[in-house]
């Protein structure tokens, strides 16, 4: 008898507390992650208003990796927009030289995504990634001089590892996307 009291209780409990009620919607504190949305497109167009082409290229390319086909066509399937693309590097720390030891490199891309007849799917939005790039990781710790301005000797010093990052940031930024 006993145990059948605690499970009549326990049911009581659980039935009053609304837990089931939650349903299988998003709730408004869950975590970015847990309201992302996924889009299936079996085809798209894209469309660059940047004269940088390099990332509308990239787009296309892991897009087509993913199973949508890139058209040309122009009314019947939706249109990614590409509206900028920014890439910039700021001196991050200097050595008491004066001299930059290390950068921020950032990317920022603006984009829209509209469905075939014009209206909004994703709105205008801008995403951003980042990256700290190191020249004491460029060149040998032994050799670090700190009255050497390793830029100005060698201008290439940075411009292969900032290619590596800028990739990695796009590849980063597409799959935000």
């Amino acid at each position: 008898m006993p145990s059948r009291l605690f499970a009549l209780f326990c049911i009581g409990i659980l039935a009053g507390c609304g837990w089931h009620l939650r349903g299988l919607e998003p709730q408004k504190d869950a975590p970015p992650e847990e309201l992302e949305i996924e889009i299936n497109i079996p085809a798209l167009r894209v469309d660059s208003e940047s004269v940088d082409y390099r990332f509308s290229e990239a787009f296309s390319d892991y897009a087509i990796d993913s199973g949508v086909d890139i058209t040309s066509e122009s009314t019947r399937v939706p249109r990614f927009i590409l509206h900028t693309t920014e890439l910039e590097r700021e001196v991050a720390t200097l050595n008491e030289r004066g001299y930059a030891t290390s950068f921020v490199l950032h990317y920022d891309v603006t984009y829209e995504l509209r469905a075939a007849f014009g209206s909004v799917l994703i709105a205008r939005e801008t995403l951003s990634a980042s990256r700290e790039l190191e020249i004491d990781t460029l060149v040998d710790e032994a050799e670090l001089d700190p009255n050497i301005d390793y830029l100005e000797q060698d201008p290439t010093l940075i411009e292969e590892e900032s290619e590596i990052l800028n990739t990695a940031m796009e590849r980063e930024l597409i799959r935000k996307i």
